[in-house]
């Protein structure tokens, strides 16, 4: 049985970029931006060759495995940055929320 999803932010420090109101969350963004750009390589599932260079152990198709790497994440595909994912048109757009999502301590639910 799956645990409830609560509004309780991983143990991120909270930046003082976090905007008041933000709704970004696992559920409605982090899940569907990490599926789009990161698991085909980034997946517990995947081994070898099959991970294109992704470092083993550095998996994000789970909140719970995605939230041990939130700094290098932000350090890698934040806003600005393009290091990931490779040859991947992640918008700028697209980035500024995912660094607003962790600066806001990456929440997993939207508390719905």
């Amino acid at each position: 049985e799956m645990p409830p999803i609560t509004n309780k932010p991983v143990n991120v420090p909270t930046s003082t970029n976090c905007p008041k109101g933000t709704k970004l969350s696992y559920a409605n963004f982090g899940a569907v931006i990490f599926g789009n750009y990161c698991t085909s390589c980034h997946s517990s599932e995947l081994t070898g060759d099959d991970r294109i260079g992704a470092t083993e152990g550095v998996d994000f198709e789970t909140y719970k495995l995605l939230a041990l790497h939130l700094t290098g994440v932000k350090s890698k595909a934040g806003s600005g940055k393009t290091a990931m994912p490779p040859g991947e048109q992640v918008s700028s757009e697209e980035r500024k929320q995912l660094d607003e999502w962790i600066d806001c301590g990456a929440p997993e639910g939207d508390g719905i």
